[in-house]
């Protein structure tokens, strides 16, 4: 018993040290405080709570994507000031090759591009294409994410970088972060990814990614054939 008071006595000096307000102080604030009701979560509330999140039919969970580090890179949401890099990056060449034109022209058209994704998949899904940037200088090297495609059974892994970030192992890198935030944070226990039948510097990632190759498809609105690939993800 007397260790046990000599310990307790010690965790109380320590706290008084900490917070530099004495125990009749501190007693006081936490009366004030507990005349108070507890604050509610919100939907906005963080991703990091142990709150309960509704399950979707699909069986993913809806959260919010909160920034994610890997050695390398961050993974974060879309903003209006990404509006420079996301003209950059949608009139790339080998984006208008093998994604397609966004009829991006200006900052103004790029705001536009940002709040479809935010006001769509962010807000819909709670997941989307995010920025994947340096993480030790901030600058944007491309998107990578998940999407919901309606002519899709399964969730879409998408990414794209800029040129001349290219060939650093980048992709593979926020790949496996997206891939862990699909099965950790999401819910998803398969994913699927596509790339044009000539893209094989994406086929590469995707395989090196863990994903094989199912089954050619086309793409509803071109046309275009396709190259389906899926992976499952352990639960």
């Amino acid at each position: 018993m007397a260790d046990l008071e000599k310990a307790v006595a010690t965790q109380l000096a320590n706290i008084e040290k900490r917070t530099g307000k004495s125990l009749e102080e501190l007693a006081a604030i936490v009366k004030r405080c507990g005349s108070r009701a507890p604050p509610r979560w919100t939907p906005s509330s963080s991703v990091g709570s142990r709150r309960r999140s509704k399950p979707r039919p699909d069986g993913a969970i809806l959260r919010r994507m909160v920034p994610v580090t890997t050695p390398r890179l961050r993974l974060r949401e879309l903003t209006h000031d990404d509006a420079p890099f996301i003209r950059e990056l949608v009139n790339d060449p080998a984006w208008l090759r093998f994604i397609g034109d966004r009829n991006v022209r200006s900052d103004e058209d790029a705001r536009g591009y940002v709040d479809a994704i935010r006001d769509g998949s962010y807000a819909k899904h709670g997941f989307g294409l995010w920025v994947v940037e340096s993480a030790a200088s901030g600058e944007a090297l491309g998107l990578a994410g998940l999407i919901q495609r309606d002519w899709l059974a399964h969730v879409d892994v998408g990414f794209a970088l800029l040129e001349r970030h290219r060939g650093r192992g980048y992709a593979r890198e926020a790949m496996a972060a997206v891939l862990e935030l699909a099965r950790t944070r999401f819910g998803l226990a398969r994913v699927v990814a596509f790339a044009s039948t000539d893209n094989v510097a994406s086929h590469r990632v995707l395989e090196d990614s863990g994903f094989h190759f199912e089954r050619p498809i086309r793409e509803p609105a071109t046309g275009e054939e396709l190259s389906l690939f899926a992976r499952e993800l352990a639960p």
